[in-house]
């Protein structure tokens, strides 16, 4: 009896030990599933640090009459490093807490907001720079939006934004792209990558809305029944028209 009690004992353990073993393989170690606003999210086991969260930083941002935003990492600025004056505006998703590890500096009527690795957007990046209107320049130097779900009015009313580079977005994800562009009255060219989609897009509504200037590659115009995201694609011409520039530096 005590063997056969033993056999099972020792059977049951390898399924076990089998079982934990598929599992990690298949969702990695310590997968955990947090919310983030409206959306749900699996992180692994090593906490990312991420941007706030799209209205928060907004709030940080928009009434300081800045003209230029730059984000990028301290090596490009290492007199940045030891400064003492910058406001923190990196934040753990899981643990909802900020983090010193992306911190935002003002200088001459510049933002910098700058971290030691390359700057993860937040998946909520709603009202990122809405209602910007002395911005007129923003780098993307060190910037990440690979998990970028919600980019409602990320830059709607930048009235003085002229050119926009975002050659470096990711936008896979993406399901919102509501107003993104709404008001920007000035903007005329918008620099995308291959790395630019809008196939996961649910809510494109009044995208370019009031975008007046905006011209594709091609020479596509603004058009007021053409402003939702159909016409985020890379200007194709007549055939396929689209507000979009492909970069090529």
């Amino acid at each position: 009896m005590k063997k056969l009690f033993l056999t099972l004992f020792i059977i049951l353990s390898i399924i076990i030990v089998l079982s934990l073993k598929l599992t990690t393989h298949t969702l990695g170690k310590y997968v955990n599933k947090i919310r983030v606003g409206s959306f749900v999210l699996t992180i692994g086991s090593e906490s990312e640090v991420y941007l706030f969260e799209g209205e928060n930083f907004n709030q940080l941002v928009k009434n300081r009459n800045s003209n230029t935003i730059i984000f990028d990492i301290y090596d490009n600025y290492p007199d940045f490093r030891n400064r003492t004056d910058g406001t923190n505006v990196g934040t753990y998703l899981d643990k909802q807490v900020e983090s010193d590890k992306i911190k935002l500096f003002y200088e001459n009527n510049t933002i910098y907001v700058l971290s030691e690795n390359i700057i993860k957007a937040n998946p909520n990046s709603q009202a990122l720079f809405k209602e910007c209107a002395s911005l007129s320049k923003i780098e993307f130097n060190a910037f990440d939006t690979s998990e970028v779900i919600n980019a409602q009015e990320m830059f709607g009313s930048c009235t003085s934004l002229r050119n926009l580079n975002i050659s470096c977005f990711n936008t896979k994800k993406v399901t919102n792209m509501s107003r993104m562009f709404f008001n920007c009255r000035q903007l005329r060219i918008i620099y995308v990558s291959n790395e630019w989609s809008t196939e996961s897009v649910t809510n494109g509504s009044r995208m370019f809305f009031n975008c007046i200037n905006i011209e594709g590659s091609r020479g596509t115009e603004y058009n007021r029944n053409r402003t939702d995201h159909t016409y985020a694609r890379i200007d194709g011409g007549r055939r396929n028209p689209g507000y979009l520039t492909r970069w090529e530096g």
